[in-house]
């Protein structure tokens, strides 16, 4: 698979405002750009980071992936309440569809 086909999706918790999936510029949600975006603090407090290959029409969890090669996984890794996480994943759902992809 090759990782022109990815991009990343990054959900991050903005403290009292709740969880939201960081905007972010469209040519710069590589992996290489998405790792250097959390080194750098502009990506902070990162739940969970979805890989997706939009040729394939398929994703996954690279959470504990990405974070380590950012130097960020603490092995306490970040943690989403079951609301949190439906919320999460009602949002990922309305998103797919809004943009028209399916499974």
């Amino acid at each position: 698979m090759k990782h022109d086909r990815m991009i990343y999706l990054c959900l991050c918790r903005y403290g009292r405002h709740g969880l939201a999936w960081a905007e972010r510029d469209a040519g710069l949600t590589n992996q290489r750009d998405t790792i250097a975006d959390i080194r750098s603090g502009q990506l902070s407090d990162v739940v969970q980071v979805i890989e997706l290959n939009y040729v394939e029409f398929t994703s996954r969890d690279v959470t504990e992936d990405i974070l380590k090669l950012a130097g960020r996984w603490d092995f306490d890794p970040p943690r989403l309440s079951p609301s949190e996480r439906l919320e999460a994943m009602r949002d990922r759902v309305r998103d797919y569809r809004k943009h028209g992809v399916t499974s």
